[in-house]
């Protein structure tokens, strides 16, 4: 599989599974942005509208206008391009960007879920996230 399938202690990254970012070292975190985009989006778009950016370029300009009017966000994603994403693998790009730098620069706006048994990933920190992860961990134990 390659020089990376290997244990924890082997690799040259450490995956991140606390929610404290780390200040030395070279670290790996997930990010998921489809389900970050959701998250970000969810209340301020019609119930029946289309999610699915990958295959509509007119979603993911919708997607994209709506996470530049949210402050903290257009301020990271600026910094990279304030022009419409020509590409959805460019706005997942730019939406793993803005996890990771919204969750060192903007403590409290993006979290580490999970944990080491289960995995983590970086998603906005919403209203009942935490609580439907654990029920979601409960479930699968």
């Amino acid at each position: 599989m390659g020089p990376y399938d290997a244990n924890d202690n082997k690799l040259p990254l450490r995956l991140l599974h606390t929610n404290t970012p780390p200040t030395t070292g070279l670290h790996v975190v997930e990010v998921h942005p489809a389900v970050a985009i959701w998250l970000w989006c969810r209340e301020r778009r019609d119930p029946s509208a289309s999610w699915e950016y990958k295959k509509s370029a007119s979603v993911s300009d919708e997607l994209w206008r709506l996470l530049m009017a949210v402050p903290d966000i257009a301020d990271v994603l600026s910094t990279v391009s304030d022009q419409v994403p020509p590409s959805d693998d460019i706005l997942d790009a730019r939406v793993a960007f803005a996890l990771g730098r919204l969750w060192l620069d903007h403590p409290g706006s993006v979290a580490l879920l999970g944990g080491a048994d289960h995995g983590t990933f970086l998603l906005p920190e919403v209203s009942k996230m935490r609580e439907a992860f654990a029920i979601f961990v409960a479930g699968s134990a």
